[in-house]
């Protein structure tokens, strides 16, 4: 690395946030002038400077004043596309800048009308993947959740292939279920259409049930536990409603999850799939965010109406930059531990899904200490999948019980 002026990178990072064009023309002029030998310290730590994010900073200083500037041409956003796509390559981390970047990139092309629409997408759905990237860092072990399905040959067929089903959130009953959809929609310009577009093509959702809040509380001891969100609710299995609206009147069926811990996947350099669970929050004032005018990732997908708090909904989130359509499935094996079959089940079908699951196991982990040895060692178990037939409850009128069969 040669002789790199550390200061003026700094300085010019701080001095440059504007958007006055005389500033913005002399921004650009002096990134031009110098960034051939300010990314040099990319891969360093110097004077307790991390050279990764400095000359992301930089970078992101020009993506930014480019577009304000007089400079601004098909010459000058080539030498951002290539910067942006060497610095992708040399940083693994780091996916604020890289969101920032393309997103930049993006505005100079459109403004300049430079791309098509479709590689406006393509670029937003690389932008999008590190906004996912930056929102979830935490994975489950042994979540366990329930799901209302309506009967179908799809559904069968998922169970054959040990796969979850996933929808884009436009397919969705609640035209404001995932807000900023409807956000980007209603009250967004021409790029904010081109980014719902992206976010309908590449990300998917599957909803559970789970009655007990995912993040767990801990206690003075520091063992965690998790609260239930309502103190009253039945099991997961007897929501009336779930019943009547997602698994269609009881002719469909609810399913019992137990998912290991690998199911959930982080941003990698290959740009593959990002997938997480959150639980929903639900609020009376989703015009708040049409109000202030932003929404963070947080709520984007994971907000709902009030009036949707007796699903006790738990969502995975799946992102794949190179998603399309309005439907996926990712990978789910040995994660079914129970079938609950309503009242009104066709008995075929549950003899069909019943044959495809009944060697299956699905898989619990258990972490112990062997006292030989002085270390924690994982335990596997494996549990043969569990069949219930739903019935009314003759001895307390107007509730429902699960019946073990199979």
């Amino acid at each position: 690395m040669r002789n790199v002026d550390i200061a003026l990178i700094q300085q010019y990072v701080t001095k440059n946030q504007n958007t006055d064009t005389a500033a913005a023309d002399k921004a650009v002029t002096e990134y031009l002038s110098n960034y051939a030998t300010w990314k040099e310290i990319v891969g360093y730590m110097t004077q307790t400077e991390d050279g990764e994010h400095l000359y992301g900073a930089a970078l992101c200083t020009f993506s930014g004043n480019l577009y304000y500037s007089t400079l601004l041409s098909a010459g000058t956003i080539k030498v951002l596309r290539e910067e942006i796509e060497e610095y992708e390559k040399a940083v693994e981390y780091v996916y604020a800048y890289k969101d920032l970047l393309y997103s930049n990139l993006v505005a100079c092309l459109h403004k300049l009308k430079l791309a098509s629409d479709g590689e406006l997408i393509e670029l937003l759905k690389r932008a999008i993947y590190y906004t996912i990237a930056q929102t979830n860092h935490t994975t489950y072990r042994n979540l366990e959740c329930y799901a209302y399905r309506a009967m179908s040959d799809y559904m069968i067929e998922s169970f054959k292939n040990e796969t979850l089903s996933m929808s884009a959130p436009t397919t969705f009953n609640d035209p404001f279920d995932c807000p900023i959809l409807e956000l980007l929609n209603q009250y967004g310009d021409e790029i904010s259409k081109l980014i719902r577009v992206a976010y309908q093509e590449c990300l998917k959702i599957t909803c559970f049930v789970k009655n007990q809040q995912l993040e767990p509380v801990f206690d003075e001891e520091g063992i965690p536990t998790r609260l239930p969100k309502h103190k009253n609710d039945p099991a997961e299995y007897l929501n009336e409603l779930m019943w009547a609206h997602y698994a269609k009147n009881h002719t469909g069926i609810c399913v019992k999850y137990h998912f290991p811990s690998d199911i959930t996947k982080f941003a990698d350099k290959n740009k593959g799939q990002i997938a997480y669970f959150r639980d929903i929050r639900y609020t009376s004032d989703l015009y708040s965010y049409a109000q202030s005018g932003s929404i963070n990732m947080k709520d984007a997908f994971f907000v709902k109406s009030e009036a949707w708090e007796y699903e006790n909904e738990l969502r995975l989130m799946a992102y794949n930059p190179k998603g399309s359509g309005d439907y996926a499935s990712v990978e789910a094996k040995n994660s079914v531990a129970a079938v609950y079959f309503g009242l009104k089940c066709d008995p075929a079908k549950r003899s069909e899904i019943i044959e495809i699951l009944r060697d299956r196991k699905w898989v619990n982990k258990k972490t112990v200490y062997n006292t030989s040895t002085h270390k924690d060692e994982d335990i596997i178990e494996n549990h043969p999948v569990e069949f219930f037939q739903m019935e009314i409850d003759k001895e307390h009128f107007g509730k429902l019980m699960a019946v073990k069969i199979g």
